[in-house]
């Protein structure tokens, strides 16, 4: 990589940050950022540094993912709220499939004494990862790069050009489906849950799980199944995109077999909101919250 630069927006940008950002609602800005901007993310790479929480933190200005953070200083808010609601001091945070780890910069915001464990197999995403954790707290944080999974072993990540969030393994199919050329591959590593706990710095069940990994949560699910089973994981946040083969219902079988409630999280201009979901089409809702009952934490 080389030498960065501070990000300077164009006048357009600067004036289409300020417009989404003083918008009076809670969530929409990004979509609307996709509808009126999206056309500026295929262009080439173009890593900057964006100053966060009070340092300079590399971001890759043209991926969807990183020119979302970068104009709204957000993304996936919803995700980050309902993980922040639930957030205590000194807390444990897996972020599975971490990507350009703006999960993991919004909860260290929300909580600093936080301890984040980020999983992320795509190579160049985990170097600059990790880098931006170290810069915003070294003796708290640490960046595996390595997919989760049920089983062991090696699988080919497909990535996209564009937008690296939505790399996902198991891809047969996809390159003649969006052209060749749209599409890299990279061979990962893939581990079990319990082989990350060995792995860890603190040897420590996380209380807080994000799981973002396109299609392959099933397996991350049964492979977290030894955490669910020692009752430390307060709360697991997971998507569920219909078509992308991750099996809703046998997640929420799964979890509730270890006293979990799975809600959907409904998002409207105005607030977001946990609805109980019996099956992932209710409402349309992609993004999922599975509580440990048994916690004792505000969940409304």
């Amino acid at each position: 990589m080389t030498q960065l630069k501070q990000w300077a927006p164009s006048a357009y940008d600067r004036l289409l940050s300020l417009f989404l950002r003083s918008l009076p609602i809670k969530h929409g800005r990004h979509r609307l950022l996709d509808l009126l901007s999206n056309h500026r993310w295929t262009r080439h790479q173009q890593w900057v540094l964006l100053h966060w929480n009070d340092e300079d933190i590399a971001i890759d200005a043209s991926d969807l993912v990183g020119r979302h953070f970068c104009m709204l200083q957000s993304f996936d808010p919803e995700v980050s709220e309902i993980l922040s609601r639930s957030t205590r001091e000194d807390d444990v945070f897996w972020d599975i499939g971490a990507n350009a780890g703006t999960t993991s910069y919004q909860m260290l915001r929300s909580n600093p004494r936080l301890h984040v464990v980020a999983i992320e197999p795509q190579s160049a995403l985990a170097d600059v990862l990790g880098k931006n954790l170290r810069r915003l707290a070294k003796s708290q944080t640490e960046v595996h790069r390595v997919g989760i999974s049920d089983q062991g072993g090696k699988l080919s990540l497909m990535i996209p050009k564009g937008n690296r969030g939505r790399a996902r393994f198991d891809c047969q199919g996809v390159k003649e489906r969006s052209g060749a050329d749209e599409w890299s591959a990279e061979v990962v590593e893939v581990i079990t849950a319990s082989e990350l706990l060995k792995r860890t710095k603190l040897k420590k069940w996380p209380s807080l799980i994000k799981i973002d990994v396109e299609g392959h949560e099933p397996q991350v699910i049964r492979s977290l199944i030894p955490a669910f089973a020692s009752k430390i994981p307060r709360l697991v946040v997971f998507e569920h995109t219909k078509g992308w083969n991750s099996d809703f219902e046998e997640m929420r079988v799964v979890l509730k077999s270890h006293g979990y409630q799975t809600f959907g999280i409904l998002k409207t201009p105005w607030r977001t909101r946990l609805v109980e979901s019996e099956s992932s089409s209710h409402l349309g809702i992609t993004d999922f919250v599975a509580i440990n009952v048994n916690a004792q934490q505000n969940h409304t």
